[in-house]
C-alpha cells in the first residue's frame, strides 16, 4: 500500500466516531497533522484528492471542534503544509470544506498560509474561490488580540477580503493580472479597503481613526510587476480612492483633514503614495492614458499629486511631466510628440499632457492658496522636471535642437515663477507657460488641433476638481 493510501486510511480512522469514540480528540487531530507532515507536498495533494467532500467537511469542522480543536499555532502549521502542496483544484475543495463547516476563521488562516507557501496557481484558485465572499456585507470585524491593530474596537474591512488581499499581494505578473481580473469592481474595492487597515477606536474622549496601509502598498507593488497598463491603471485609481480616505482621516471622528498638517497618519499616507509612485513610473504614458478613460475627471491623479506635493515630493511630480512630454524613455522630442496622432487620428500625447497638467494645477491649489507657497511649489515641480530630463540647471535654451521641457532652465523657471509672486499673474497662466511644450525657438508649439485638445482636457480636470 502506498504512503498516500496509508495516510488516507489513517486520517479516516482518526476522524471516525462511534459509541465508544464519540468525538475527535485533540490527539487525533495532531496525529493527522503529523501524518501529513511526513508526506511530500505532492503526496499531500494526492491525499486531499483521495478524500470525499463530506470527509473534508467533517475534518474541517473538527479542527475547530467542541472538545479537541487545534490551537492557533497547530492550525497554522497544518495550513502551511497544505498550502505547500495543494494544486488549484484541491485548494478550492478545501476552501469549500471550511465554508460548509461554518469555520470562516480557518479560511482566513488558510489564506495567510497560501500567501506565503502556496504556488501561484493555488493562490489564484484561492482568490477565485473567495471572490464572492469579499463583499457579502461584513463591513467590519473585531480583530484578534494578536492583530496588528490590537488596540482597536473594530477594523473596517470584510474579513474574507482581508484574506484575499494577503494572497493577492503575494502574486506577480500575469498571475496578479488574472487574480485581479477575477474580482468584480466591488470586490476589488472591498479588498483594497481591507488593505488600508482602517481601525476605529471608541473612547470617552471620542472616536479615533488610524490606518495601516502596508498591505494596500504591497498590492500596489504587486501590480507594478504587471505588463498590462489597464490593470496598473485600475489598481492606481482604486489605491488613490483609498489614499483619499486616509487623507480625510476616515469616516469616524478623525482629526479634520488639512493637507500636510495632520501628522497622525503621515506614515500610512507615505506608504501607499510611495507604492503608487513606483507603480505609475513603470509605464507613465500608458497608465495616464488609461486613467483618462476610467477616471475622466482626473480625481485619482489629483489625489495622488496632492499627496506628493503636501509631502514635499515635487520632484516626483515633475518627473511625470517630463515623461509625458518626452516619453517614458526620456528620448522623445516634446514638440514632435505633442502634435503626433495615434492610429485613430487623435492627439493622444497632447490629450495626456493636458490631463496631467490639469491634475498638477488642481493639486497645487488643493494644498495651499498662499501665492508664495504656490510659487515655491511650482518652482520645485519644474525644477524636478528639469532634473529628470537630465539637463544642467544652467539651461539649454541656446540649443536650437531642444524643445518643450528640454528648453527649461533654472533662470527661465525663476523668471516665470517670480512673475507670479510679484506681478499678480494667474496660477493657471504660469502653469500653462511652463507645462505647454515649446518649439526649438522657445515659442509655444503652434498647432491648433493639439493645442485645443490640451486646453480642453486640462480645463475639464480643473473644472471637476
Amino acid at each position: 500500500m502506498s504512503a498516500v493510501d496509508n495516510a488516507i486510511n489513517s486520517i479516516k480512522d482518526r476522524l471516525s466516531q462511534g459509541i465508544f469514540d464519540w468525538d475527535v480528540s485533540h490527539g487525533d487531530l495532531k496525529s493527522i497533522n503529523n501524518t501529513l507532515a511526513d508526506l511530500s507536498p505532492s503526496e499531500r495533494n494526492d491525499v486531499i484528492a483521495g478524500m470525499s467532500d463530506a470527509e473534508l467537511e467533517n475534518w474541517a469542522g473538527e479542527i475547530h471542534g467542541s472538545l479537541g480543536s487545534l490551537s492557533a499555532d497547530e492550525r497554522q502549521t497544518l495550513f502551511n503544509k497544505l498550502a505547500e502542496g495543494l494544486d488549484a483544484e484541491q485548494m478550492v475543495r478545501m476552501v469549500a470544506a471550511f465554508d460548509a463547516s461554518g469555520n470562516p476563521d480557518s479560511i482566513r488562516e488558510l489564506g495567510a498560509a497560501v500567501a506565503t507557501h502556496g504556488s501561484p496557481e493555488a493562490k489564484q484558485a484561492f482568490i477565485e474561490a473567495m471572490a464572492g465572499r469579499t463583499n457579502t456585507g461584513d463591513a467590519h470585524f473585531d480583530p484578534e488580540p494578536t492583530h496588528r491593530n490590537d488596540v482597536t474596537d473594530k477594523l473596517l474591512a470584510d474579513p474574507d477580503a482581508l484574506a484575499v488581499a494577503e494572497v493577492l499581494a503575494s502574486l506577480e505578473g500575469e498571475y496578479f493580472d488574472d487574480a485581479w481580473n477575477a474580482l468584480s469592481d466591488s470586490q476589488q474595492a472591498s479588498v483594497m479597503q481591507a488593505g488600508i487597515g482602517q481601525a476605529e477606536t471608541s473612547s470617552r474622549n471620542g472616536n479615533i481613526t488610524n490606518f495601516d496601509t502596508t498591505l494596500a502598498g504591497r498590492i500596489v507593488d504587486a501590480a507594478a510587476s504587471s505588463s498590462d497598463p489597464n490593470v496598473k491603471a485600475d489598481v492606481f485609481e482604486l489605491a488613490s480612492e483609498k489614499l483619499a480616505v486616509v487623507q480625510g482621516g476616515g469616516d469616524n471622528g478623525a482629526v479634520p483633514f488639512e493637507v500636510g498638517t495632520d501628522s497622525r497618519n503621515d506614515g500610512a499616507r507615505d506608504t501607499l503614495a510611495n507604492s503608487m509612485t513606483t507603480l505609475i513610473n513603470t509605464d507613465v504614458n500608458a497608465i495616464v492614458a488609461r486613467l483618462e478613460v476610467v477616471d475622466h475627471d482626473g480625481s485619482a491623479l489629483v489625489t495622488y499629486v496632492t499627496e506628493q506635493l503636501a509631502a514635499g515630493r515635487e520632484e516626483q511630480v515633475g518627473e511625470l511631466i517630463t515623461k509625458v512630454q518626452k516619453g517614458d524613455d526620456l528620448q522623445g522630442d516634446p514638440a514632435t510628440r505633442f502634435i503626433e496622432t495615434d492610429a485613430d487620428g487623435q492627439y493622444a500625447n497632447a490629450h495626456n499632457l493636458g490631463y496631467l497638467m490639469g491634475a498638477v494645477e488642481a493639486g497645487v491649489r488643493t494644498v495651499t492658496d498662499d501665492r508664495v507657497a504656490q510659487a515655491e511649489m511650482v518652482r520645485d515641480i519644474f525644477g524636478g522636471a528639469l532634473k529628470i530630463a537630465g539637463l544642467p540647471g544652467g539651461g539649454p535654451a541656446a540649443s536650437g535642437s531642444r524643445t518643450g521641457v528640454d528648453m527649461l532652465s533654472d533662470q527661465i523657471i525663476d523668471s516665470i515663477v517670480e512673475g507670479y509672486e510679484e506681478d499678480g499673474a494667474k496660477l493657471s497662466d504660469v502653469m500653462y507657460e511652463l507645462g505647454y511644450p515649446t518649439d526649438a525657438n522657445g515659442d509655444p508649439v503652434n498647432h491648433p488641433g493639439a493645442e485645443a485638445v490640451f486646453k480642453s482636457q486640462r480645463g475639464h480636470v480643473l473644472d471637476e476638481n
